[in-house]
């Protein structure tokens, strides 16, 4: 909460020193991500993992496909942290613009998908041949 100094004609507010401790937080940590520590990465992680969940699922309305999603956040944000430029913007809104292009992604692929062959992972291919995945009355 910010306090706030009474002048006669002014009313200046204090900076939130919550809000910059965070931020400079976020910024040791991500320079040692950058460098190769998964233990700082994995403080990231677990500092914002609950919000970009939540993110994903007010986005997608499905549990599953929004853990999904959030696993995929976090894996581009660990591919791409070397370009993360923490002058430009907090590392907050970085992590949340990744969710967002997930989220768009995810909703392309969606439209696009014609059945249900096309979004299996590499991991479920010949399913689909396996008479106990068939929809009711395609036989």
């Amino acid at each position: 909460m910010r306090s706030t100094i009474d002048l006669p004609l002014l009313r200046l507010q204090e900076p939130n020193t919550s809000d910059n401790l965070a931020e400079q937080y976020d910024r040791r940590l991500v320079e040692r991500s950058k460098a190769g520590d998964a233990e700082a990465f994995a403080r990231l992680y677990a500092a914002y993992a609950e919000r970009v969940l939540g993110y994903m699922h007010f986005q997608v309305q499905d549990e599953h496909a929004a853990e999904g999603l959030a696993a995929r956040v976090y894996a581009t944000a660990w591919e791409h942290i070397s370009c993360y430029e923490a002058e430009r913007l907090p590392f907050s809104i970085w992590l949340y613009m990744i969710a967002r292009e997930t989220v768009i992604e995810f909703q392309r692929s969606q439209d696009r998908a014609g059945s249900i062959t096309e979004i299996l992972s590499p991991a479920d291919k010949g399913l689909e041949d396996n008479e106990a995945f068939r929809p009711c009355g395609n036989e």
